[in-house]
């Protein structure tokens, strides 16, 4: 299936070698030249603790820099090695989605270092927490209006501490978003599309984050567990299906150079790395064109 096809089904899609290695090699020693500067060795994961450099704290079994941090991951990005990371972003998207389609956000440069460290935890489990879209989903919009790009500086490998996200989930979520709004079929109207319809109320088309956490209990009851401690966690790659959509939970993992492009209108969150390395990637935005 041709690349952007597969985009389209299930709103992510991998581009292997985007950046070459010895490219990727200078991104790498420069993150972690800063990483040391604050306190955090390559080579002494001893220094990889909560609190510490960078305030890491733990996020759905993530062990990752805090939000007092964010101005320094930033930093990583517009560093002099990150020059020419938007030029190969912009190959990778092209070739993708055909030339122009997209374009990395203006003054960006390499986007925001995103550092995962192993969290101490003994086994991997798909997570239950910080499940999240960074854009809502609209009622009758085929396409986004960004693009997520993560970019490996580092081998990723399952268990390492990869984003995990619902694929096809942006389509499902334009089906609640076509019934909120009702233009669905009577059977998608939800009770509460009906309610305000009597109400001579507009609905709401947005799909934001916790009106998609809402319905996936309702939807797909089978992955209700991404959203509770105590429930049943889904397994990855199975197949499940809502609003006619099938759904599969899936890790983004890769090798050095790779770089996975992402309907922002995905459920996703981060993951527990139970690896003996730091997870290092980068996460850039493009913007639509057309």
């Amino acid at each position: 299936m041709p690349r952007q096809a597969t985009f389209a089904r299930d709103g992510v899609v991998q581009v292997l070698g985007a950046v070459a290695p010895d490219e990727v090699a200078a991104l790498r020693a420069s993150v972690w030249a800063t990483l040391a500067a604050h306190g955090l060795e390559r080579d002494d994961p001893r220094t990889w603790r909560p609190g510490g450099g960078l305030g890491l704290v733990e996020i759905a079994g993530a062990l990752r820099p805090g939000p007092a941090a964010v101005d320094v991951l930033w930093a990583i990005g517009r560093a002099p090695a990150f020059a020419t990371l938007p030029a190969a972003l912009t190959r990778a998207v092209d070739d993708v989605f055909g030339i122009g389609r997209w374009a990395p956000v203006d003054d960006q440069h390499g986007g925001l270092a995103a550092p995962n460290f192993p969290s101490g935890a003994r086994a991997w489990a798909v997570p239950h927490a910080a499940w999240h879209v960074d854009e809502p989903t609209a009622a009758s919009q085929a396409m986004a209006w960004g693009l997520l790009a993560f970019l490996f500086l580092d081998d990723v490998a399952p268990g390492g501490g990869a984003t995990v996200a619902v694929a096809g989930s942006h389509r499902w979520l334009g089906a609640v978003a076509t019934a909120r709004a009702g233009r669905a079929p009577p059977e998608l109207v939800t009770t509460e599309v009906a309610l305000a319809a009597r109400a001579g109320r507009a609905p709401t088309e947005l799909v934001t984050t916790d009106v998609a956490l809402a319905a996936l209990g309702r939807d797909a009851p089978e992955l209700a567990g991404l959203c509770r401690p105590d429930g049943e966690r889904p397994a990855l790659e199975a197949p499940y299906r809502a609003r006619g959509v099938e759904l599969r939970v899936v890790e983004l993992t890769g090798a050095p150079g790779d770089l996975v492009l992402m309907d922002p209108r995905l459920l996703h969150t981060v993951s527990a790395n139970v690896s003996t390395r730091a997870r290092l990637t980068m996460r850039l935005v493009c913007a639509r064109q057309a």
